[in-house]
């Protein structure tokens, strides 16, 4: 048992309670060992509340501190990327790359096991994807700052442009890649397509082939039938020539 718990799952006020409770035992038995036992188990007792408070407020502390959204926030800075850190060029563009992402890895080659390594495909998927937005994000930093910063002359005229064209081979670039993303979705896309068009064949196939396996057993119903009528015929003819028959 651990002294918290003993003195009452760590309230302070138990905690007194019990000690003081223990003290006046010691001193109803009116010797001066009691009382020096008293004098040494206070200060004690004392001391041992104080560390139980102090630590419940700060695990109170604590938990409060870890379930503060601006806590939770500062504490992943730089491990995530929003929308609202992007501008609407970055944005488009990381929307392309995710959409090329997801489909790769929500395709049934994916899950299949059919594009090399499932796990590898996802970990460079995810590393590529994290690549890209941080880039973005750092393209639009370097956007605002482009658009926010002042030319007031030639010179800094020359250099904006200067800075805007080094932008642009950035955003170039980054668009690359994106493409390469989206052309390797499109192939996957059309892998998946192709798996699902030979699964419908297949389908088709079966049906085509039940369909064939009933129609094996209509010319003996047909000539059943027949039989029947023709000989229902027969005992129609033979009825009519029968001599209780009236002309």
């Amino acid at each position: 048992m651990t002294l918290e718990r003993f003195l009452g799952g760590g309230s302070p006020v138990k905690g007194l309670l019990l000690v003081a409770g223990f003290a006046l035992v010691i001193s109803l038995g009116n010797s001066p060992e009691g009382f020096i036992a008293l004098g040494l188990v206070l200060p004690v007792a004392a001391i041992a509340l104080w560390y139980l408070h102090q630590r419940r407020v700060g695990r109170e502390a604590e938990r409060a501190r870890a379930q503060d959204p601006a806590h939770i926030i500062a504490e992943f800075q730089g491990r995530y990327v929003a929308a609202d850190m992007l501008d609407h060029t970055s944005n488009a563009l990381l929307g392309r790359a995710q959409g090329a992402v997801d489909t790769v890895l929500g395709s049934s080659p994916h899950r299949q096991g059919l594009l090399l390594d499932e796990v590898r495909n996802r970990v460079v998927l995810a590393d590529v994807e994290w690549s890209l937005a941080q880039s973005l994000v750092q393209q639009t930093s370097t956007r605002h700052k482009i658009d926010s910063t002042p030319t007031p002359g030639e010179r800094s005229r020359l250099a904006a442009e200067r800075a805007r064209a080094v932008l642009a081979e950035d955003v170039a670039e980054i668009e690359t890649r994106i493409r390469t993303l989206e052309a390797y979705a499109d192939k996957v896309r059309a892998a998946e397509m192709e798996e699902q068009d030979r699964r419908a064949a297949a389908e088709f196939d079966a049906i085509a082939d039940r369909t064939a396996e009933a129609q094996a057993a209509h010319p003996q119903q047909n000539e059943a039938l027949s039989s029947l009528v023709q000989a229902q015929n027969l005992a129609l003819q033979i009825e009519a020539l029968s001599p209780g028959t009236k002309g």
